[in-house]
């Protein structure tokens, strides 16, 4: 494969992704009047477009993952693959490290955003009893 061969593929991709990235934006959806929602849909809304807007991150730092990542030594199934493996690796270290510079407390509030059954209190259970 040839650099210009491969520069080309890169500017397309990097091309569709801005495309897919202005589509997310909602830049062609309409404008929503917020003042008319009440406090419980803004809620709502804003949690939705925080997580949209997250995952659009994540997305965009793959791509870019799998298109400037280091070579590495394994090529099946794809070396793409273990270039967007690398990065994954590399969003859940920064992911810790965000929750390790938080409170308790926000820390759970924001593992409960990702995951709203995590503020659930589970029921106390006897796992020793009736082992005859």
């Amino acid at each position: 494969m040839t650099s210009d061969s491969r520069l080309s593929h890169t500017v397309t991709t990097l091309f569709a992704m801005a495309m897919v990235l202005v589509v997310i934006s909602g830049a062609f959806s309409p404008q929503v009047e917020t003042s008319s929602l009440s406090p419980a849909q803004r809620h709502e809304m804003r949690s939705a477009n925080l997580k949209k807007s997250l995952m659009a991150v994540c997305a965009a730092y793959l791509l870019y993952s799998a298109l400037q990542g280091p070579d590495t030594h394994m090529v099946r199934p794809h070396p793409a693959v273990w270039k967007v493996m690398h990065g994954l690796f590399v969003l859940y270290l920064l992911f810790l490290v965000f929750l390790l510079c938080q409170e308790t407390t926000d820390a759970r509030m924001v593992l409960q955003f990702i995951s709203p059954d995590l503020g659930i209190e589970l029921p106390e259970r006897a796992y020793g009893e009736g082992d005859g």
